[in-house]
């Protein structure tokens, strides 16, 4: 079954059109996920997100029908809006973000928190303030049934989610002290993990406003944040 499914995708990778026999293979394997589970496919789920098409693999398995066995959290974003026009939904929003992630060949966990990151908008009100907090809440049960992270990645993998919107606030006014930096590094507690955490961000805004004004604040918090870095560690090793 897992063969069906990796020839599934290695054919959207070679930019082939959805066949009679992808429409097979794809109802084979849901018949097959109903009567056992997922944990099978993961090696295959990571692999797929290592290259540069994930986005478009992930666009042709809803088309199949393939999404919503494997990620139901992450399929249902195509019920909610993303912007008040409603011209966007959260899942064509959440593909843009994996997109940018694609093109900048991010690692393989922003990628996974691409896709998680926004998935509490389905259970928020209104407005989705603080929907980083119920996506991060959502992705234990996602991985305890289909554990596509595992160990200290799937810790980082929560900060990464719970943290995404923090540099965005520094993009819309950059007010942010060295002392409000220096606590957010101290919270983290993982340099690469920071810089992990403005990249998402990027691509995020990416996926929104694909301009340079947008973005250059996001490259100047990178920036902030390896120098009082490394300013902090000078002083600790004085």
């Amino acid at each position: 079954m897992v063969a069906k499914f990796e020839n599934i995708y290695h054919r959207v990778m070679n930019n082939k059109n959805i066949s009679s026999g992808d429409i097979h293979n794809a109802n084979e394997i849901i018949a097959y996920i109903k009567e056992h589970d997922c944990k099978e496919f993961i090696d295959s789920w990571n692999i797929m997100l290592k290259y540069q098409w994930s986005s478009h693999v992930l666009k042709r398995l809803d088309r199949l029908g393939l999404l919503e066995w494997f990620l139901p959290d992450v399929a249902v974003l195509k019920s909610i809006s993303q912007n008040k026009r409603k011209t966007v939904d959260a899942l064509q929003h959440t593909l843009k973000v994996l997109n940018e992630a694609d093109k900048r060949d991010l690692s393989l966990l922003i990628k996974w928190a691409a896709i998680f990151h926004d998935i509490g908008k389905a259970h928020c009100e209104n407005n989705f303030h603080y929907h980083e907090y119920k996506s991060e809440f959502m992705i234990d049960g996602i991985l305890d049934k289909f554990p596509v992270v595992r160990g200290e990645n799937r810790l980082k993998l929560y900060k990464l989610v719970r943290y995404h919107m923090w540099p965005l606030g520094y993009q819309r006014n950059q007010n942010y002290t060295d002392k409000t930096i220096e606590n957010f590094i101290k919270k983290i507690s993982d340099i690469n993990l920071c810089i992990d955490i403005v990249d998402l961000a990027i691509c995020d805004k990416l996926a929104t406003h694909n301009r340079q004004e947008y973005i250059s604040p996001l490259l100047e918090l990178k920036s902030k944040i390896w120098d009082i870095h490394e300013r902090t560690k000078t002083v600790q090793t004085a």
